[in-house]
């Protein structure tokens, strides 16, 4: 059989790969293409992950979770002859693995080994540190804090439950869900949690164990985006009453109302160097803001002839690359606002579209009466081709976050593939679902989501052959999607629709589908917009009603609170005493 390729794990440095399939194995390659090792199973490979440091690879498949170094050499082996191995993972302090396997009886086992004794017993099977009994129901997800020395798992029972892992004991059952609890995260600090459940909620807890969402009031009409800052710390709203909003993500305080707009704020991107520099802009309006991202300082005011249509920073944070109806490309110096170079001058007549690669090198333009996009390097201001192809005009371009390649999304309901150095078309994707409203790649640019009049479809940008082809349609919004994004390992995605709701997805290990874990309640008119955190624990949804909503994992000390709530129960509850005596509550 022949090995599928499947991308599932890249190393910290981003030099090496490793990817699973069907035929038994999985190899390792470098970013270049050259294989360098592979890691024999002799069945079907569900999965595999990298350590934190990149020296340890983990791999699983049905009978067995195997360790290896970075050269392919197998260190251990874990397996039960009794259970079926489901999901495996390192600890972030690389002291732990994980296993969660599916047995005779009725639940699931999730299984601790320590990687220094795994790694002792050579090649051999290596022997469990300790199983995490308690859960009724199958396990669906495990969890590590990101110091290591807890564990989150949730189950079909509809509880998630909290464990030490150095000695495998509980610490609390996190009760309160109707229906199985799909996923659970940490908060950085460790000392927040948030639960995903088949219940269509997303409970966030606090001290007094409810889930009101956190939301950011402040906006007079619909909020047209919301965006994190590459730390996590800021968010930046935009919307149609002529203001941007800047925002501290912990205590949800405006910090500054970003005003001088002459038309809705459609769109605001922050510098990705570290900076500090957020650029905002409008429609209708000729002017792009320059704001101080930490402050909400308004640094500069940089004007076209025409109004604005898109910007981007330059990949060392030091230019400004700005699009305009004038049909102008223009540079800028971040720090100051102030002109760089003469601006590249168009000829074919007012641009509508916009599109800019990461770091401002490359740049799509098109205007609404022409099937045609013109593909500019915004760098050296030099015209490199026409993007030739659809039939009905061009209305949105997205790149690749390595820039290599561009997606056209166009009036006549189709996505077009292109090399983004020389314009060259790869593929059409037709969905056949009606007009296409977003178009997003995943991180390591494998996948790529369209949201549609109706669902939202999943392509992989690889397979046997190269050629792109459909991983899943997402179904269960009532009414047409207007936005769709990944998170930043691309398993999940978020979806946002004109019925109200943004959905939280997850993708298997097998890739075969995606599951729905949770509906995102609360807005009162269409969600335009949501977003990932850097980290990925946050999800902000915009909307509008004119209300932006936070999904946090928001509530510190979340044990110890919990503990203090149920005090009075501990008669009535022998597990509560039992977990919250080993908690020191």
């Amino acid at each position: 059989m022949v090995h599928s390729k499947q991308l599932h794990a890249a190393s910290p440095l981003g030099d090496r790969l490793v990817t699973v399939g069907e035929a038994g194995d999985a190899r390792v390659w470098s970013t270049a293409g050259a294989a360098i090792a592979t890691l024999e199973h002799g069945e079907p490979v569900l999965g595999a992950s990298y350590s934190a440091s990149g020296t340890r690879i983990l791999t699983w498949s049905p009978s067995r979770a195997s360790l290896w170094n970075q050269a392919g050499k197998l260190l251990a082996t874990m397996s039960d002859p009794r259970e079926l191995l489901k999901q495996a993972g390192f600890s972030p302090d690389e002291r732990r693995i994980a296993t969660v396997t599916a047995g005779t009886d009725a639940g699931t086992a999730v299984k601790l080994w320590d990687v220094v004794k795994a790694e002792a017993a050579g090649a051999g099977k290596a022997e469990v540190a300790a199983t995490l009994g308690g859960h009724t129901g199958q396990v669906l997800s495990v969890r590590f804090s990101l110091d290591g020395s807890r564990l989150l798992t949730t189950s079909e029972d509809n509880t998630a439950r909290l464990w030490n892992s150095a000695s495998g004991q509980p610490i609390a059952t996190l009760e309160g869900h109707t229906a199985p609890v799909l996923a659970a995260e940490f908060s950085p600090d460790g000392a927040r949690i948030l639960t995903v459940g088949g219940d269509n909620t997303a409970r966030i807890w606090d001290g007094s164990l409810n889930n009101a969402v956190p939301t950011l009031k402040g906006h007079g009409a619909s909020v047209r985006l919301a965006r994190f800052s590459p730390d996590g710390s800021r968010i930046v709203t935009t919307s149609d009453d002529k203001t941007a909003r800047l925002w501290d993500v912990v205590s949800t305080r405006n910090i500054r109302t970003l005003e001088g707009h002459a038309g809705p704020v459609v769109a605001a991107v922050f510098a990705g160097d570290g900076s500090g520099r957020l650029l905002t802009w409008a429609e209708e309006d000729s002017n792009l803001r320059l704001w101080d991202a930490s402050t909400g300082d308004e640094v500069a005011v940089l004007g076209h002839a025409g109004h604005v249509l898109g910007a981007s920073f330059s990949r060392d944070g030091s230019r400004i690359i700005s699009a305009g109806a004038d049909d102008t490309l223009r540079q800028w110096d971040a720090t100051t606002g102030a002109v760089v170079g003469e601006p590249w001058q168009g000829t074919r007549g007012q641009q509508a579209i916009a599109g800019f690669a990461p770091g401002g090198r490359y740049v799509v333009l098109a205007s609404r009466d022409s099937n045609t996009a013109q593909l500019i390097d915004a760098e050296s201001l030099r015209f490199i081709t026409d993007l030739v192809g659809h039939s009905a005009p061009v209305e949105g371009a997205v790149f690749s976050p390595d820039g290599e390649t561009v997606v056209t999304i166009s009036a006549d309901h189709t996505a077009k593939l292109w090399v983004a150095r020389y314009g060259s078309e790869i593929a059409t994707l037709d969905p056949a679902a009606g007009a296409i409203a977003s178009a997003a790649f995943s991180r390591d640019g494998g996948r790529l989501v369209l949201a549609t009049a109706r669902d939202a479809w999943v392509w992989s940008l690889s397979g046997p052959d190269d050629r792109p082809h459909v991983l899943a349609a997402l179904l269960g919004h009532s009414a047409s999607l207007l936005y769709a994004t990944f998170d930043g390992d691309g398993r999940r995605i978020v979806t946002a629709s004109s019925d109200n709701t943004a959905k939280l997805w997850d993708a298997p290990t097998d890739s075969s589908n995606y599951d729905l874990l949770a509906t995102l309640h609360g807005h009162a008119a269409a969600v335009n917009h949501a977003e990932f955190s850097p980290d990925g624990r946050l999800i902000v949804t915009a909307g509008r009603d004119g209300r932006i909503k936070l999904y946090p994992t928001s509530v510190a000390d979340l044990l110890r609170k919990a503990c203090e709530e149920l005090a009075p129960h501990r008669d009535d509850f022998e597990q509560v005493e039992a977990d919250c005596r080993l908690a020191g509550g």
